[in-house]
């Protein structure tokens, strides 16, 4: 797909006049292959639903494929998929049993019906279902049809996987995920960035890969546009997933971001599972405030999960660190608190790595190239040393 407008009557006579704008979150659906429409489907997530704006509310715009958010007007037909979501500092929605009037629920496109007592929006945008898009054999369109998802491929060895985990939304985690693969490609390795949970949006993968990730891929490109309430099990699908695409475009170091908090529903039930400890080699915190990166870190602690470091936007305030390390207690992270400068150090990157590899001696790794010289570490290390000489 590209463009942010398709015309239907293109593809086939039975939307004669129809065009309409496509959600970010339709970006791998062939839409060639569409044959019709059907309106009396129960909804599941990643079905494609053309849908007519009814009313404009708090989402005036939705993102295309391209980045751009889209005006949005009542009457405009739009394309996009359904999913649940989970906001914690706005509101819980969910698909709906059916095609009833529902709510554009995300920028990023997505049709799901926001629960009235626990949301913060005073005003939805409120769409109605026009029916969901059929193939040429009547089938119903999904996402995981025409998703990049390798999951059938086993290979014997793998990157190192970091994972970020958070202490809720806007703590910093993809920031602090774009400075450690700064840090990380720096030190001479090949590093992939990826995405397991959350809401489909563009802007989740442009900071890691500005900080120079050679590959970037999260969920959607997986086949999901919303990952809240699909269980355990596809979770765990999307990380192997992402683990074989990103590997298969050449990274040794995957790092890995978890929507939301660690108290969330979805993560506590992936802290439980023994298959998720066994695919992760090192766990960083982002945290908002000290005594929330206290309570996440011991958190992890409780599911015998070490982590590495601490860091987010807690970091912008001297006294929230000294707090977190003053009462951290034997919970303490080994590298401590880590701010964007840190993280983007070849240096720091490389005690991090070293210190997962002899952790994990026996995990099957991919082996990591020879780090290249960079002339640029070595030239602020010069200064560094230059400085304190004189």
């Amino acid at each position: 797909m590209s463009g942010h407008i398709i015309k239907l009557s293109e593809i086939s006579s039975k939307f004669e006049g129809v065009s309409a704008k496509v959600s970010v979150n339709l970006r791998h659906i062939d839409f060639a292959q569409t044959g019709g429409l059907v309106q009396n489907k129960k909804p599941v997530v990643g079905d494609v639903l053309l849908a007519k704006v009814m009313s404009i509310g708090d989402h005036q715009v939705m993102q295309s494929d391209n980045g751009r958010n889209i005006e949005l007007y009542e009457g405009d037909k739009i394309l996009l998929p359904y999913g649940n979501r989970y906001a914690v500092q706005q509101y819980e929605a969910f698909v709906p049993d059916d095609m009833q009037e529902c709510h554009l629920a995300s920028k990023g496109g997505l049709a799901s019906l926001i629960v009235p007592e626990n949301s913060t929006l005073q005003n939805p945008t409120v769409i109605k279902p026009i029916g969901i898009l059929t193939d040429k054999d009547g089938k119903a369109m999904n996402m995981k049809d025409f998703s990049m998802n390798p999951q059938n491929i086993n290979s014997k060895k793998r990157p190192v996987t970091i994972i970020i985990f958070g202490t809720g939304m806007d703590a910093g985690k993809t920031t602090c995920a774009a400075q450690m693969v700064r840090g990380i490609t720096r030190a001479g390795h090949k590093v992939g960035f990826g995405k397991i949970t959350g809401t489909g949006a563009f802007s989740d993968i442009y900071k890691p890969q500005d900080t120079g990730a050679i590959a970037v891929a999260d969920f959607v490109d997986m086949g999901y546009p919303s990952t809240y309430k699909i269980g355990t099990q596809e979770t765990l699908s999307i990380l192997q997933g992402l683990t074989a695409y990103l590997s298969l475009r050449g990274a040794d170091v995957n790092i890995i971001e978890v929507a939301d908090g660690v108290f969330q529903s979805d993560n506590q039930a992936l802290l439980k599972s023994e298959d998720f400890r066994s695919k992760i080699d090192g766990v960083f915190v982002a945290a908002d405030s000290g005594l929330s990166a206290i309570s996440a870190v011991r958190e992890l602690h409780n599911h015998d999960i070490e982590v590495l470091a601490v860091g987010g936007l807690m970091t912008n305030t001297p006294l929230t660190t000294n707090e977190f390390t003053k009462h951290i207690g034997n919970a303490a992270p080994e590298f401590g608190v880590l701010d964007l400068a840190d993280l983007e150090k070849a240096g720091t990157a490389k005690k991090i790595l070293e210190s997962i590899h002899d952790k994990y001696p026996d995990r099957p790794f991919i082996t990591s190239p020879e780090p290249e010289q960079n002339i640029e570490e070595n030239i602020e290390e010069n200064i560094e040393h230059t400085l304190v000489a004189e």
